[in-house]
Parts: C-alpha cells; sequence; structure tokens
C-alpha cells in the first residue's frame, strides 16, 4: 500500500470516528499515528482509536508531540486539503530526529498494549439490536458498540475491565440499566440510562467525547399506551408480556388484548 493510500484509509477512519468534533488538522495527525500502526482494516482502527482517546496518559503524549509538530510548521494549519495536511506532518516528523523517536515510542507502546490486553466487545450495526442480560464480563478493557440505527441493551450485570468504551452512533444508542462498571479504582453504576456518542468509563470516572450525551430513559423494549376504558397511562418491559394475549389495566382492572410490535 502506497503512503497516499494509507493516508486516505486512515483519514477515513479518523473522520469516521470523530466526526465533526475534531479540526482537520488534528484529524490529520491522529490519522497519521493511526497510519504508523499495524492495522489490518478500518474496524480494528475504530478500536485502537478508542485505546488511545480513553487512555489520558497516552493521550496527553501523543498532544504534546502534536503542539511540537505544530510548533516547527506553520505551514500545516494553512493548506487547505487533507492530503496536504497529512503531508505536511510527515515531512515534518521526517526532517526533525527528535519528534520522530518520541513519536515511535509512543506507537511502540501502543502496540505492546495491543498484544498484552484482553479485550471484550459487543458489536452491533444496521439496524440490529442485542441483549447483554445477567452476566459478568472481565477483561482489560470493554467496549460496547452500535452503529447506524442500532440498539445494545446491557441489564443485571457486571462489567469488569480496566477501561469501558460505550459508542453510538448514527441514530443507535446504548440502554443500560442496573448494571455496574468496575475497575482499579471504583466502579461507576448505571440503571435505567441511555449513551449517545463516545462514553468513557475508567474506575469511578466518565468521560465524554464529542458531541456526547446520556440521557435518563431510553429502554427499547418499552411499550406504552392508554387504557380504552378509563385512560390510565400504562407502561410496560414487552419481554415480560411473552406468553400472555391480555393485559390488565393496573387502575379498573379491566383486560384487554395487545399485539406484540
Amino acid at each position: 500500500m502506497t503512503l497516499v493510500e494509507r493516508a486516505k484509509q486512515s483519514l477515513e477512519l479518523v473522520k469516521n470516528y470523530f466526526k465533526e468534533g475534531y479540526p482537520s488538522e488534528e484529524v490529520c495527525y491522529y490519522a497519521f499515528v493511526i497510519s504508523l500502526l499495524p492495522v489490518p482494516g478500518l474496524q480494528q482502527g475504530g478500536r485502537i482509536l478508542d485505546r488511545i482517546i480513553s487512555n489520558k496518559s497516552l493521550k496527553t503524549k501523543l498532544d504534546e508531540v502534536w503542539e511540537e509538530i505544530k510548533n516547527i510548521n506553520g505551514q500545516i494549519s494553512t493548506v487547505t486539503t487533507e492530503i496536504e495536511k497529512f503531508n505536511e506532518i510527515v515531512g515534518t516528523i521526517n526532517r526533525t530526529q527528535a519528534v520522530s523517536e518520541k513519536l515511535k515510542e509512543i506507537t511502540s507502546s501502543i502496540v505492546a498494549d495491543l498484544k498484552q490486553n484482553t479485550e471484550w466487545i459487543i458489536e452491533t450495526e444496521n439496524w440490529s439490536y442485542q441483549e447483554v442480560l445477567n452476566s459478568f464480563v472481565e477483561a482489560d478493557s470493554a467496549q460496547i458498540i452500535a452503529r447506524n440505527n442500532s440498539t445494545n441493551t446491557i441489564e443485571n450485570s457486571e462489567i469488569k475491565a480496566k477501561k469501558t468504551h460505550l459508542h453510538a452512533s448514527d441514530h443507535s444508542k446504548n440502554f443500560v440499566d442496573n448494571t455496574k462498571f468496575t475497575g482499579q479504582a471504583g466502579g461507576v453504576e448505571m440503571r435505567g440510562i441511555s449513551t449517545e456518542g463516545n462514553i468513557f468509563v475508567e474506575g469511578s470516572g466518565i468521560g465524554f467525547g464529542p458531541n456526547s450525551s446520556i440521557i435518563f430513559g431510553g429502554n427499547p423494549n418499552l411499550v406504552k399506551g392508554n387504557c380504552p376504558f378509563c385512560g390510565t397511562h400504562i407502561e410496560v418491559d414487552k419481554r415480560k408480556l411473552v406468553g400472555f394475549s391480555k393485559i390488565q389495566c393496573p387502575s379498573c382492572k379491566k383486560e384487554m388484548p395487545f399485539n406484540l410490535p
């Protein structure tokens, strides 16, 4: 693969990951970092980006190198296309041995981390739905990923990991209820919330990526309506209705037939 082909692939990966949350110069820089790693495809590259962004120490080191590069070459901010910016970054690093050595040390640590750490991943795409129920997961890192109008539901579970990344994009979401995320320094419990964008859990802390949010509610299995006899608002998890053909109003006690969506 040529440098230009590698640049285009890594730029596509990073732009898709960050969406509109990062300036183009920084996108090009992270694309260059990814291009230095043994990434077999866009999906694996996205997982490596997850690790880089969620690791505060690693990201700080990369950001320090980025500041050095910009101070050395002001031309990066003036060229117009992403490929030109990418090439300016490449040229600056090739001409500056000290910066090149720092970046080489960082990328070597990323590769070593990828080889040593265990990873648990649930990935749902293209209008799909997955559930993790009553489970215990233990790994170095965990990723819960939903893309393209998809949903993950995590309920009554514990995820024990140094870092957990919840990613939801393109009208997708992760719904988490009665689930605890535990790490080396404490834990976080989530009850009845939905996540959008990139949410990072590490120990007792929660980090938010650009344009990300946590929303109360959003259970994808919740069905609701009004009783036709007394008007009482009724909400129920449709999984509890499996095997039944009628539902009783909690107010007037009258029964009514229903069809599960």
